[in-house]
């Protein structure tokens, strides 16, 4: 299915193919492969809640043309 992520402050979204069952780390992964956005610096979220990486899609009822917004994560920015 297709999805649709944000990039929270670049006014930025982009289409991604996944599937229900994957995980927000598998997500993360193909986020990192398509926009080369490190994993550990990506937080992820949908209506408004942060996703956990060992979740799936499906347990967040993420589906098609449903859009995730990614908040992108600094070293040293909460320090």
């Amino acid at each position: 299915m297709q999805i649709f992520i944000k990039i929270i402050y670049e006014n930025k979204r982009f289409p991604l193919m996944v599937k229900s069952s994957d995980t927000i780390l598998n997500v993360k992964k193909k986020v990192q492969d398509k926009e080369g956005i490190p994993v550990h610096q990506q937080r992820l979220f949908f209506s408004k809640k942060q996703l956990e990486n060992r979740q799936t899609l499906a347990s967040y009822n993420i589906q098609e043309k449903s859009t995730t917004e990614i908040s992108l994560i600094f070293r040293g920015m909460y320090d």
